[in-house]
């Protein structure tokens, strides 16, 4: 612990401001071990301070993420952070308070290549408008928190290549929903290749994103990885050609689709099934 009164000095004009706040920052100071740095305390103080000026919530919301990175022992990527939550605040409140919140997960678990791709996803959303940020870093946060890296790098490149693409605002607005909403509703286990093939379609055109979302909703959430992928590359190969063939095929409207599902299922099944059907088979042969 600090052994002088410097966080005490650097701590009261914020407890005359919030004193819940104050008493927050001081308990992880006074459990922190090794000891905060007195400059990165000094951060902390000077930038929520900063932020209240601007708006309450925001300066709130600069203490939390400070102290998360405190407590994770990010302490090295406090400049970082200062600078992307400055700049962001420039921008706007919202888009700094968003940015104060939800660029934490990212520094905490994320490399430097993470961080660089989660700006640009950021850029690519906001030239879009601010309205299509919130959805998105809160989905990417839940990622993060539950430990789910990959998939969050894939939503990240998800996020980018669909906003940096031609969009009017009823669709960045539909998007801005739908595509977080897949990210929570993929199961754990099959999220990171089921959010892949996501980015595949909207690699090749983001207007089949919601045909692919509705083909998962009909059946093709029980395709193993493999078996996805023929599927995608299948309805991409169509797309060349027939884009509303494509659309159908994706999305299971088309006999075509449906049968090449079909197909994959029964695959899928009786891979599944394998081990029982071995058991049973050398149960009544003896072999």
């Amino acid at each position: 612990m600090q052994s002088d009164n410097s966080y005490t000095e650097m701590l009261e004009t914020l407890e005359s401001l919030d004193p819940i706040m104050a008493a927050s920052v001081q308990e992880v100071l006074e459990r922190a071990d090794p000891p905060i740095k007195v400059e990165s305390v000094g951060l902390l103080v000077d930038d929520t301070l900063w932020g209240i000026e601007r708006e309450e919530s925001f300066g709130r919301a600069i203490a939390s993420g400070y102290l998360k990175l405190f407590d994770a022992s990010k302490v090295d990527l406090l400049i970082r952070y200062r600078n992307v939550i400055r700049e962001g605040g420039q921008r706007g409140n919202t888009v700094g308070r968003l940015l104060a919140i939800h660029f934490v997960p990212v520094l905490i678990h994320g490399g430097l290549a993470m961080v660089e791709l989660f700006l640009n996803a950021v850029s690519a959303m906001e030239n879009k408008g601010t309205y299509t940020l919130l959805h998105p870093l809160e989905a990417l946060t839940e990622l993060f928190n539950s430990g789910d890296r990959k998939s969050a790098a894939v939503f990240l490149e998800l996020l980018l290549t669909t906003f940096g693409a031609e969009l009017n605002y009823s669709q960045c607005q539909h998007l801005s929903r739908s595509l977080p909403k897949a990210a929570r509703e993929f199961a754990p286990s099959k999220r990171f290749w089921q959010l892949a093939q996501l980015l595949r379609v909207s690699q090749t055109d983001v207007h089949l994103c919601d045909d692919f979302l509705s083909g998962m909703k009909k059946g093709l959430h029980l395709l193993s990885s493999t078996t996805l992928i023929q599927f995608v590359s299948s309805a991409l190969e169509i797309a060349k050609h027939n884009f509303q063939s494509a659309q159908r095929f994706l999305s299971l409207e088309s006999e075509k689709g449906f049968e090449v599902f079909t197909e994959y299922q029964v695959a899928v099944i009786l891979k599944d099934m394998q081990p029982q059907l071995n058991r049973y088979l050398r149960a009544r042969t003896g072999r």
